[in-house]
């Protein structure tokens, strides 16, 4: 071999090696720890945490000011902020990709907790229908509601901010064709309803 076609060789291993071999992943370990800093951050109303974890486009097009307006009206000044315990049941399908951009799909199961002074019985029978009876509790004397939910949810990657950002799994999410590219939402969905789960 040449010094020539040593170094063709070298710079080939190289480029593969930076668009393949470095492909984000995520362990059992670090999926949990990630899933559970998402809801730390909801009850303590992290608005640092909620901007990183927004798609960069998105604050791009809004601007960080703007969102940053809209994070503080939805976690600021809140008398009775949600609380949850560590999650657990978690299910995992293997990492995939759409439009060049990974994500993990997960399931688990999480405790809600929320000081609710003003709970009537109307509000109590709803959260029953739709959580189901077994799975809302209500304590008279101290006032709280702990709801047993099961979640869904996808881990994205966003290449840009260089974050794996936390949005919960819905059946249309064609919203994120305006941040991730044409045809990514469907192209999840059929990768979703097509894969299984891991349970841990």
């Amino acid at each position: 071999m040449t010094i020539k076609e040593v170094k063709r060789f070298l710079i080939c291993g190289l480029l593969f090696s930076a668009f393949f071999g470095c492909s984000p992943t995520l362990n059992i370990t670090d999926l949990e720890k990630r899933i559970n800093k998402h809801y730390t951050a909801s009850s303590e109303g992290d608005i640092e945490y909620f901007l990183k974890n927004t798609p960069t486009k998105f604050v791009k097009e809004y601007g960080e000011d703007g969102v940053k307006k809209k994070l503080h009206q939805m976690y600021d000044n809140r008398e009775y902020p949600e609380l949850y315990n560590s999650i657990g049941e978690l299910s995992v399908q293997d990492r995939s990709k759409c439009n060049s951009t990974y994500y993990y799909k997960v399931k688990y199961i999480i405790d809600r907790i929320q000081h609710t002074p003003y709970l009537d019985s109307t509000a109590l029978k709803l959260n029953q229908e739709k959580y189901g009876f077994e799975h809302v509790h209500f304590n008279p004397k101290l006032k709280t509601l702990q709801v047993r939910e099961n979640k869904e949810t996808i881990l994205l990657f966003d290449k840009k901010a260089k974050e794996w950002i936390f949005l919960d799994y819905d059946s249309d999410m064609t919203y994120l064709n305006r941040y991730f590219g044409h045809g990514f939402s469907d192209c999840l969905q059929t990768k979703i309803q097509s894969s299984t789960y891991i349970n841990y």
